[in-house]
């Protein structure tokens, strides 16, 4: 477990990439919502691994690559995760889908620290990209 990982966690439009950004602006270490980029690499690739196509290829890809960044942050610094493995792995069992046995693996071996930031949705600040 790294009690240096922070989770912000919320629904869409609740202003984590934007709190995210101001993080990084003032020098914290920070890691994107990976299924923000997941959905970016589909559509340039012309793929269906979108949630609105085929979702448990995407939600598949998208927990692999927040294991990725994960593994990739560094746990002597505080580090502040735009969503995290345990998102994606809600994301499969909300479907009603088994999680894989190397998913459910993960969640007992990749720890954040045991505080996690929920952001409420603000309209005020949503922006679509």
């Amino acid at each position: 477990m790294s009690d240096s990982f922070y989770v912000i966690s919320g629904c869409s439009g609740s202003g984590k990439s934007t709190l995210l950004a101001e993080l990084a602006a003032r020098g914290h270490p920070t890691v994107p919502e990976p299924g923000r980029i997941v959905v970016r690499e589909q559509v340039a690739l012309g793929s269906d691994a979108l949630p609105w196509a085929d979702a448990a290829t995407f939600i598949d890809l998208v927990l692999d690559l927040a294991v990725r960044q994960y593994l990739e942050a560094r746990p002597d610094e505080t580090v502040f995760f735009d969503r995290s493995i345990i998102d994606a792995a809600c994301g499969i069992q909300r479907q009603g889908w088994d999680l894989p046995p190397r998913h459910r693996d993960v969640l007992t071996t990749h720890r954040y620290a045991p505080a996690v930031f929920m952001a409420p949705a603000w309209e005020e600040i949503y922006r679509t990209d």
